[in-house]
């Protein structure tokens, strides 16, 4: 889909990204537990959920993590 929009030439390159952009930003403590992370995925209908670390003065944007990485860190933790 995102591949469709950004190939229509009615939408300029110009247009301000604010209409485009969800209303709500979540993120999460880098810091925070897995199923915790799962939890708020799974209520928020999120896909990719922004990682946050504090920093003495602000938060920092670190990473972000999708269902693919929780499948996987939850298949590697099974095999051990």
């Amino acid at each position: 889909m995102v591949k469709i929009i950004g190939s229509i030439e009615l939408i300029s390159p110009q247009v301000p990204l604010r209409p485009f952009m969800s209303s709500l930003f979540v993120t999460a403590s880098s810091s925070m537990l897995l199923f915790e992370a799962i939890e708020i995925r799974s209520k928020r209908n999120i896909r990719r959920l922004p990682l946050t670390d504090n920093d003495t003065t602000q938060e920092k944007l670190v990473g972000t993590i999708t269902e693919t990485d929780i499948i996987i860190t939850i298949v590697k933790s099974n095999r051990n």
